[in-house]
């Protein structure tokens, strides 16, 4: 981030992050990844060796919630 250009769009991610990125935020997601969590542990009881599908699934599925 240091050498990074501080154009327009660099403030307006900069923004963007710090307002969802912060603790206060991190209330609104806690359904969503308590959901999420309960999904991958049943994945992989289900299917143990299918351990980086099932991480990649959830993971994709939290980011885009």
């Amino acid at each position: 981030l240091a050498f990074t250009p501080h154009t327009e769009r660099f403030r307006q991610k900069h923004q963007l992050l710090k307002n969802e990125l912060n603790a206060a935020s991190f209330s609104k997601y806690r359904p969503l990844h308590e959901k999420e969590s309960q999904s991958l542990i049943k994945k992989l009881l289900a299917a143990p060796d299918e351990l980086v599908g099932c991480v990649r699934q959830c993971v994709y599925i939290i980011i885009t919630d």
